[in-house]
């Protein structure tokens, strides 16, 4: 996308409330992660047209017992702060004691040397995860999050915006949206949900099954 833009990307890793203070401020311009579209957050930044659907999903060691939130009752489950996983962690699993991280790579550190017994994220951290963590992880519970997730942007840097969005259009357009998904998240198939917001990937989707 960078290419296509004719921009240089200066990458500035940080949390989810940093990243959207960050954008508010003018510290940065683009949060490049996939942001659940809440309508608060829409009051303050300029979202993506949405490029997944979101997931809440809880991810446990391979070996472990848990099959539902209710088999999380008493346990240690993490979450990232200030994250729509948090929300829904504060939400469906008031049994656990819910631990906060501002870097997912402690957590899944203790996810795998037990101590924790769950880790709420996101679709893609979770494809990521079990990619670099193969064999180790799995899936425990997923379900789908009430808003579609995008990246966001910065409100007064429309031009940006709008030659971002040119772009991606462009990109779903020519198939190469779908594949770049389907090389980067194997565990994980695209939703068809989100042909609402791209028509034309129906084709595209009914031709890959």
């Amino acid at each position: 996308m960078a290419k296509r833009l004719g921009v240089k990307v200066v990458y500035k890793q940080t949390t989810v409330p940093a990243a959207l203070a960050g954008l508010t401020s003018g510290q940065y311009d683009y949060a490049a992660v996939s942001l659940s579209q809440t309508p608060e957050r829409a009051r303050n930044v300029l979202f993506s047209t949405p490029l997944t659907w979101g997931q809440n999903i809880t991810m446990v060691r391979k070996e472990s017992s848990a099959h539902t939130l209710a088999d999380f009752a008493g346990k240690r489950v993490g979450v990232a702060t200030g994250s729509s996983q948090a929300d829904y962690a504060a939400e469906n699993l008031k049994q656990s004691k819910i631990i906060d991280f501002n870097n997912d790579n402690t957590a899944l550190s203790q996810l795998i040397n037990g101590s924790l017994d769950g880790y709420v994220m996101g679709l893609s951290q979770a494809s990521i995860t079990m990619q670099q963590h193969p064999g180790l992880l799995r899936i425990a519970t997923s379900a789908l999050q009430p808003n579609p997730a995008g990246v966001a942007f910065r409100k007064g840097n429309k031009a940006f915006y709008d030659a971002y969005e040119k772009e991606l259009a462009a990109l779903v357009s020519d198939g190469t949206f779908l594949k770049l998904y389907n090389r980067y998240f194997t565990t994980i198939p695209y939703r068809s949900e989100m042909v609402r917001y791209w028509p034309q990937l129906k084709a595209q989707l009914a031709a890959q099954s």
